[in-house]
């Protein structure tokens, strides 16, 4: 089953509020703990907390783990969370002892000060005390806040998150207190990380990569001629060893040089896993990804880790995944894969982004009003060589975009004297039809990014490997499947022949969805599917390159670690728009508008006036 993550806050607030009323049931537990081990009172306590927490901004990036301590400390009136008498009490050393092994989350224990608890574990004075309390609640902080709401900063290195961080503070600070008031505090501390099976099966998978690092890893195959099933060559014993480290060769080891019929298929199994054309033939590609150490591919989970606490994956309802770098479209119902798909995503300067959102209609026979970006940078050659080459696609120029804005005969401007910038005074709208770069169906979950799902005229492209030539949308392999699985519960029902139907009459209609279906947009490049062993998939975009520089990069346990710049849109070549997604006009920035529905059969919805939903990318 394909990975699914999603974007928005929502989800990993969703699951700090269930956090909560989870503990909500051990926190009843406080008082008696508090009769076996006593709170004490610190006089340096304030003081240091004073250090700590310094002036709190209006609107923080994420929750300040500084201050939310002085806030806890000030409610509890300055008593300790942590110690017995003058000793760490046997909740603290259950604490350090999960932060000290955070590492099996793909995180840095020195994030969460474990150099500084050693430091004052063992002492007894006032102040050292005081240290040791701050340190234990300000690492437990911060944990509680990377691993359920995951890393604000990272998530700005990859994407542009929505939603309000003032929901996020009141979701740390409600979790932080029960955290110390459990008596409960392993069982609190063991709910906290995404419990759903793909998260689970990495974190074991991260576990095992690093023990096969410490047993010396996997040895390179030597680079050679291309090898066929059926050939001999010294090399096939190195082979199969590698093979068998890995998992996908399971029978027995030999000397042999002959590329047998067992070894085949588990050189198939291995090229499955890794993206390759499962032909059996080793080559360069297939060395290549065999000599990739193997402490890379942990690197490549713990990146992978940090994502699926952004974004924990759904476990119920009817949803939608797409999965960038895999080119792939699923429905699922529950867990339960009910239909996938190749799909075309966009291309490496005009990304498809990552954001989740919920599908609310259909669109048959849809125009396209092409961004003004777009336009400037692939139409404006065209018509400068040759004004009716446009008209030849069916796509016609209006001065303006109102809806009585009069039709230009392309024939009248003399394109030579317009520039890209000039150009933003015309629109430019491809007509209904086979021709029409949306296909003839199109799936609306209204975003800042007018990007979405569709059929499209060019399925030729589904024939590549690597399927990213689109302007960032979403272009479908099957439309009419899923237009008939998401068209489902609604009165009359939307069979395949009346979709055809509908379709080859070549009218608009608008169809809301009996009830919107969340839909995410995910980049996951290490996943598992049907099968016991990991999925690599190829860094398309260079995510995960950037989110390691920056996860990996960093050892420090300070607080006030420079933060990383956020992700720029890479270059665009000459005459290119440099990004095919939020760069396409003003429209393309403004908040996710709702759309109301249409009646079947009736006039489509009107837009919202800020967001023109027939303004996308393809």
């Amino acid at each position: 089953m394909l990975v699914r993550p999603t974007v928005h806050l929502a989800q990993p607030l969703m699951r700090l509020v269930i956090l909560i009323l989870i503990s909500t049931a051990a926190a009843t537990g406080s008082a008696a703990r508090a009769a076996t081990e006593p709170t004490v009172a610190m006089p340096e306590l304030e003081k240091k907390l004073a250090e700590l927490a310094g002036p709190a901004a209006e609107t923080p990036s994420e929750p300040d783990c500084g201050s939310e301590v002085a806030r806890a400390y000030s409610a509890r009136k300055f008593t300790s969370a942590w110690l017995t008498g003058t000793h760490p009490s046997s909740r603290a050393a259950v604490l350090r002892s999960v932060l000290e092994a955070s590492g099996d989350e793909g995180l840095s224990p020195s994030r969460y000060r474990t150099a500084d608890m050693a430091r004052w574990w063992a002492r007894t004075d006032n102040t050292s005390r005081a240290r040791l309390e701050i340190a234990l609640t300000e690492g437990l902080c911060r944990y509680i806040r990377d691993i359920t709401l995951g890393r604000s900063e990272l998530r700005s290195v990859e994407q542009a998150t929505t939603g309000t961080n003032a929901a996020g503070v009141s979701a740390l600070r409600a979790l932080l207190q029960k955290a110390l008031d459990t008596s409960s505090l392993e069982t609190f501390l063991r709910q906290l990380p995404p419990q759903d099976a793909e998260y689970q099966q990495l974190r074991t998978a991260l576990r095992s990569l690093r023990q096969r690092a410490r047993e010396g890893g996997w040895k390179d195959v030597v680079a050679g001629p291309i090898l066929k099933p059926g050939a001999s060559d010294p090399r096939i014993p190195a082979i199969r060893q590698r093979l068998s480290v890995s998992g996908d060769f399971s029978g027995p080891l030999s000397s042999a040089i002959a590329y047998d019929a067992e070894l085949t298929k588990a050189v198939r199994r291995f090229q499955r896993r890794h993206a390759l054309p499962q032909e059996g033939v080793i080559g360069a590609a297939t060395v290549s990804a065999l000599n990739i150490p193997v402490e890379q591919r942990a690197r490549q989970i713990i990146v992978n880790l940090e994502r699926r606490r952004w974004n924990p994956s759904r476990s119920a309802g009817r949803q939608i995944v797409v999965n960038i770098p895999g080119f792939e479209l699923v429905a699922l119902n529950d867990t339960k894969t009910v239909l996938d798909m190749p799909v075309v995503v966009g291309k490496a300067y005009q990304q498809t982004p990552v954001f989740d959102e919920k599908m609310e209609y259909l669109e048959f026979n849809p125009d396209w009003l092409v961004p003004p970006a777009l336009a400037a940078a692939e139409f404006l050659p065209e018509l400068q060589q040759d004004p009716s080459r446009l008209a030849r696609k069916h796509i016609r120029i209006f001065k303006g975009l109102g809806k009585d804005a009069p039709e230009v005969d392309p024939k009248s401007v003399d394109w030579k004297t317009i520039t890209p910038t000039t150009m933003v005074r015309y629109a430019f709208r491809q007509d209904p039809g086979p021709w029409n770069a949306l296909g003839r169906l199109k799936f609306m979950f209204p975003n800042p990014h007018n990007v979405y799902l569709h059929d499209t005229s060019e399925p030729q492209f589904f024939n590549e490997r690597q399927r990213t030539f689109s302007h960032g949308c979403i272009r479908l392999s099957r439309p009419e499947e899923l237009a008939a699985w998401v068209l489902e519960g609604l009165d009359p029902p939307w069979d395949r022949s009346r979709i055809r139907a509908t379709v080859a009459g070549g009218h608009p209609l608008t169809v809301p969805l009996a009830k919107p279906i969340p839909i995410q947009l995910a980049y996951h490049t290490v996943f598992f599917k049907d099968d016991p062993l990991l999925h690599f998939l190829p860094d398309i975009y260079g995510r995960d390159a950037a989110l390691e520089r920056v996860l990996l990069g960093e050892e420090t346990g300070s607080e006030h670690a420079q933060k990383p710049k956020a992700a720029t849109t890479t270059a665009a070549p000459a005459n290119r728009q440099a990004s095919g997604t939020a760069a396409t006009s003003a429209l393309a920035r403004t908040p996710p508008q709702k759309t109301p529905p249409a009646v079947p059969g009736g006039p489509r919805p009107k837009p919202p006036a800020s967001v023109n939903t027939r303004m996308m990318m393809r």
